[in-house]
């Protein structure tokens, strides 16, 4: 099995710690079935230097590794910092207050045997979305298309491939009737509206860049995901 980097880009959010502890179990599922030894790389995307991050959030772990990003306002500049700094061929990408299942590598190495061309993969998600109200897993398991409203951050990215997010959201991608405004925590975020991941999507499904509907619901925003495997049928954009 091939190994993986999972990146998480923090702005020193609390859940850090829980966070990357999830991601933690996720590497040690694959144990000695990896070709070679997994990464947890945290990208340190916090406005001011601050203390360091490892003795005040993160478990003990020599799979750890920390580098700084460029605090530029979005987690775009801050996941291409992880996409060049990543050691593997695959980045499952989370957010510092998301959370990875424990079989999430596992069920990328799933995804890619069936869709071995894939340059991207997008996890089905749950969680308390703010625009939705109720839990609901997107993509839904009828999707077939990237509509606005149903992307999130949950990818996996091929560094190889060449994808990479803009330095700059612009006002196209935006989803009509929301503004681009900042808020509390030194992020630039379109409120109700996964800007950052629908501007990278769209421009890489332009390129003609293999995107894959993974089956597996393996992301949780704001919560943990499912214990138990949920599965949707495998789509290939």
């Amino acid at each position: 099995m091939k190994s993986a980097t999972i990146c998480i880009c923090t702005i020193g959010r609390e859940t850090l710690k829980q966070c990357a502890e999830f991601a933690l179990a996720a590497l040690s599922e694959i144990g000695a079935e990896a070709e070679s030894k997994p990464e947890l790389l945290i990208v340190d995307d916090r406005p001011d230097s601050g203390p360091e991050l490892g003795p005040l959030s993160l478990p003990v772990s020599d799979t750890i590794r920390v580098v700084k990003g460029r605090a530029m306002g979005w987690c775009g500049p801050a996941r291409n910092t992880g996409l060049a700094e990543a050691k593997h061929d695959w980045v499952i990408f989370c957010d510092d207050d998301d959370y990875l299942h424990p079989y999430c590598v596992k069920w990328l190495h799933e995804t890619l045997i069936e869709a071995p061309l894939s340059d991207i993969v997008v996890w089905r998600t749950v969680g308390q979305f703010q625009h939705i109200p109720h839990d609901y897993a997107i993509p839904p398991a009828n999707s077939t298309s990237m509509q606005l409203g149903q992307i999130c951050n949950a990818v996996c990215i091929r560094p190889a491939s060449g994808i990479r997010y803009g330095e700059t959201i612009l006002k196209r991608w935006i989803k009509p009737g929301y503004e681009h405004v900042p808020n509390a925590e030194h992020r630039h975020r379109v409120s109700m509206a996964p800007d950052d991941d629908f501007q990278m999507l769209t421009l890489a499904q332009q390129q003609n860049k293999k995107i894959t509907f993974s089956r597996y619901v393996a992301y949780g925003v704001n919560q943990p995901p499912p214990p138990h495997a949920v599965k949707f049928p495998l789509v290939c954009l």
